[in-house]
């Protein structure tokens, strides 16, 4: 009987390792680590632009709605500013738009189309562009008494010639006392807040104005900047 112990059977060596090889796979780890890199920075980049974009390049701040259920980034306001020479703002279509809700039709207000146009309409033509000019007082003439009485102060607080756009009119109701009222949507571009600090910028909440003939004329007795019915 052979007693002799057995000799356990060893595991061939394994094949050596290729020096070409292993710099590879580390090159290969080196590239994946620096491609994620690039890309956390690209992401981050991007997320610091648009915020910034948001805020505004000309320094627009964050600011609470008068409603204070809505938070609004709003730019700085220049009194000064002549906004012809903002070419983004010149590149929205500015044309004023009346539309007809009884006969289904919209036109563009101009020196063809305005003198047959509602006298209420080319009223309310004229306010507009005063709002764009940042004629407060222009604009303030075109208010009654009894409107103003309901202001702090009884006057307009002073507002910025307005960047309005996507401008449209149309007739919205006539009240029991013989007034009528009349629907005025638009947007502001590069809203500061000085005349609108209800909605920002680029966005339409509806403004509703109700006329009182006025001589020739008409005046303003009520302006509500949102209504449900």
């Amino acid at each position: 009987m052979n007693n002799e112990p057995q000799k356990q059977e060893q595991n061939p060596d394994p094949r050596p390792v290729d020096p070409k090889e292993k710099d590879r796979k580390v090159v290969i780890r080196i590239l994946k680590i620096a491609a994620f890199t690039v890309c956390a920075i690209l992401v981050v980049y991007l997320l610091l632009t648009v915020i910034e974009k948001v805020r505004g390049n000309a320094g627009g701040k964050e600011t609470e709605t008068e409603d204070k259920s809505i938070a609004a980034i709003f730019y700085d306001a220049d009194f000064d500013e002549d906004i012809t020479k903002d070419q983004g703002y010149m590149d929205q279509d500015r044309n004023i738009y009346f539309t007809d809700p009884d006969m289904g039709t919209t036109v563009s207000l101009n020196e063809d189309t305005l003198p047959g146009a509602d006298p209420e309409v080319r009223f309310l033509y004229e306010v507009i562009n005063y709002v764009i000019a940042g004629d407060t007082e222009a604009y303030q003439n075109c208010l009654a008494k009894s409107y103003l009485d309901t202001l702090e102060g009884g006057q307009v607080a002073p507002f910025t010639p307005q960047k309005l756009y996507e401008i449209n009119i149309s007739r919205y109701l006539i009240n029991e006392d013989g007034t009528k009222t009349y629907k005025v949507e638009y947007m502001i571009y590069k809203n500061n807040g000085t005349y609108r600090s209800d909605v920002g910028s680029d966005a339409i909440k509806p403004s509703f104005f109700t006329l009182e003939s006025y001589g020739e004329s008409f005046r303003i007795t009520q302006i509500i900047n949102y209504r449900t019915t």
